[in-house]
């Protein structure tokens, strides 16, 4: 009995590690489907700005075996693929990586391993891909899906063991360092996720994040914007600021949600008390802050 079932168990690892082995995305990504691909890759960097350049993710994955690696190419092109007309190669590039993406996610949620890359990967499909395992155009049951809540959580587990906050705020150059960014975007994940839940609560990595993030946003640095206009990546340029804007607005939303939160408790323990007119002028007040967060992006853009 043992013997059978250790053989089914093996066969179905060996089915599974051959899914990965034989993922070649030089082969299931042409170079004509990857000159289809840059642009909407392009627009993938102005929400995820610590992304590699397209060529360099190309290079990473055929130069590695390392599953991390392997699953952010994959996941990044993947998610670049909705850009495409629902064509016979598009159809064909998902069929293909779709197998690889499930089991090595499946692989990198269970050994959490200490990887930058790792990280990445989840950050991208956390966003993108929300009902994970589920990825876009697969069908499924929707009384099955449920929001992937384990891409966040893991993605902030492997950044702690990987000691990725002190890192990334010891002193070295935040604007041109993508670790940096990368961590801004997963702590704007998971203060994403957490709205999620039945009592959302402001985490204190979204507090940290807006905080390290602010001085590129203050009007002090319009310099800073305009000057890196002139010789960075546009895409990459866009995603700094889209990650910026995304935390000042989660945290906004965050406030406002614990202001009301406040406003009904006092209700209940204070007689007479005139909630309505304070629930108006909670939304008067952030109604305003972000009308301001609106204006200072606008005025960010004016200096490209």
């Amino acid at each position: 009995m043992l013997s059978v079932a250790s053989r089914e168990m093996f066969k179905g690892l060996k089915q599974k590690m051959v899914v990965v082995d034989d993922l070649d995305l030089d082969t299931a990504v042409d170079h004509s489907l990857r000159n289809r691909l840059a642009p909407g890759y392009a627009q993938l960097r102005t929400l995820h700005p610590h992304l590699q350049p397209l060529d360099e993710l190309f290079s990473m994955s055929r130069n590695s075996t390392d599953p991390s690696v392997i699953l952010l190419a994959a996941s990044a092109l993947y998610v670049t693929s909705q850009s495409l007309p629902d064509d016979s190669d598009a159809k064909r590039m998902r069929v293909v990586l779709a197998p690889s993406i499930a089991y090595l996610q499946h692989h990198i949620l269970v050994q959490q391993p200490f990887s930058f890359h790792a990280i990445q990967a989840l950050e991208v499909l956390s966003l993108h891909s929300p009902f994970a395992p589920v990825l876009p155009f697969q069908l499924a049951d929707p009384r099955a899906l449920a929001p992937a809540r384990g891409l966040s959580g893991i993605a902030t587990n492997i950044s702690v063991s990987l000691n990725f906050q002190s890192l990334v705020n010891c002193g070295i150059d935040r604007w041109t360092n993508p670790d940096f960014w990368l961590w801004l975007g997963m702590c704007a994940g998971a203060a994403q996720m957490s709205l999620e839940d039945e009592r959302p609560r402001k985490l204190s990595i979204l507090t940290d994040a807006r905080s390290a993030s602010a001085s590129f946003v203050a009007p002090e640095s319009d310099g800073l914007w305009s000057s890196a206009a002139a010789s960075d990546d546009p895409a990459e340029l866009l995603g700094k600021l889209a990650v910026c804007d995304r935390l000042a607005r989660l945290e906004e939303l965050h406030d406002g949600i614990g202001r009301l939160r406040g406003t009904l408790e006092t209700t209940a323990a204070v007689p007479n008390f005139n909630a309505v007119q304070t629930i108006l002028d909670e939304f008067e007040y952030f109604t305003r802050r972000i009308t301001a967060i609106d204006k200072r992006y606008e005025e960010i853009l004016g200096t490209f």
